[in-house]
């Protein structure tokens, strides 16, 4: 069946649903699993992240999720790198 661009509902094709991980980037993931192992997995992140903490801490800064229910309460997030000042 060719694609003809346009949506059939109950064509019988199966879909990504929201939230699902894609096979490509599912198989990324485990690309950068495999290479973090190979390249001393935390140990060598850590040693890194000590020699190299004007990089570290931007890229750890990434990864505190976006969103956080506070039930309305607003908060204040302070990261102190060391030998920097904190940084909001």
């Amino acid at each position: 069946m060719a694609n003809s661009g346009t949506f059939q509902q109950g064509d019988g094709r199966t879909r990504k649903k929201k939230g699902d991980v894609g096979h490509v980037t599912k198989s990324m993931r485990e690309a950068f699993k495999e290479a973090f192992d190979q390249m001393g997995g935390v140990e060598a992140l850590v040693a890194w992240g000590q020699k190299k903490p004007d990089l570290f801490y931007p890229l750890a800064s990434k990864l505190i999720p976006i969103d956080i229910t506070t039930g309305g309460e607003k908060i204040t997030v302070t990261i102190n790198a060391p030998g920097g000042e904190p940084k909001l």
